[in-house]
């Protein structure tokens, strides 16, 4: 018995691979939370346009994303 083969077209083959996860920005967090102890609003407004701009668009791009965004801050508040 033969299995059959899924065949993709180059299209759905280059949307499968733009369609990769990207990773929690902790690195990055990390880094922010060591020089800011507190923060306002225009602060958390600069800190999501850094990430959408360095590839973390995924992240901040929706109110999910963003909430596990300030939940990570705000546990590892220091």
């Amino acid at each position: 018995m033969l299995a059959h083969a899924i065949i993709c077209t180059p299209e759905q083959q280059r949307e499968m691979k733009s369609k990769k996860k990207i990773r929690f920005p902790k690195r990055e967090l990390n880094s922010w939370l060591r020089s800011h102890h507190s923060w306002g609003e225009s602060e958390w407004q600069e800190l999501l346009q850094e990430l959408n701009h360095t590839g973390f668009g995924e992240w901040v791009g929706n109110p999910e994303g963003r909430d596990q965004v300030g939940l990570y801050l705000e546990t590892h508040r220091r």
